[in-house]
């Protein structure tokens, strides 16, 4: 993992200030994971209890990722205080990561498609580069 850091320009170290802060990257981590989980029991409910079409809330969820991640990458990178856009880059290529883990171990009813992960990733790349550079300005 120091390599990773390294190879970036900075050092694990969080006094250093050179590099990328992974005491901020899995705070910002935790808070996407979280509004993720809060946001889609509250899609789930209004799917269930209202007339929300299936094509309505695949939407909405897309919006929740991206939201998520904007936020996550925001808060690691006003922690950080540099860097922004390599935080929100990193952290959106981790929970790009945890739901292609999520759909190959099976928590997803709807498996893995190639357009959906084109889309979810260009989507968690744009909301994490544009959260982590307005977290830093």
């Amino acid at each position: 993992m120091k390599e990773i850091f390294a190879i970036m320009g900075g050092s694990v170290d969080e006094s250093s200030g050179d590099g990328i802060s992974p005491i901020q990257l899995g705070r910002g981590l935790l808070l996407s994971c979280s509004l993720v989980a809060l946001f889609s029991l509250a899609l789930a409910a209004a799917y269930c209890f209202t007339s929300l079409s299936g094509s309505t809330a695949h939407l909405l969820q897309l919006a929740v990722l991206g939201v998520a991640v904007f936020a996550g990458a925001f808060a690691a990178a006003k922690g950080a205080g540099r860097r922004g856009l390599w935080h929100g880059l990193l952290l959106a290529a981790l929970l790009l990561g945890l739901l292609l883990l999520g759909s190959v171990v099976g928590l997803t009813a709807g498996g893995i498609s190639i357009l959906g992960l084109l889309v979810k990733g260009l989507l968690l790349f744009m909301a994490g580069g544009l959260g982590g550079v307005l977290g830093v300005a």
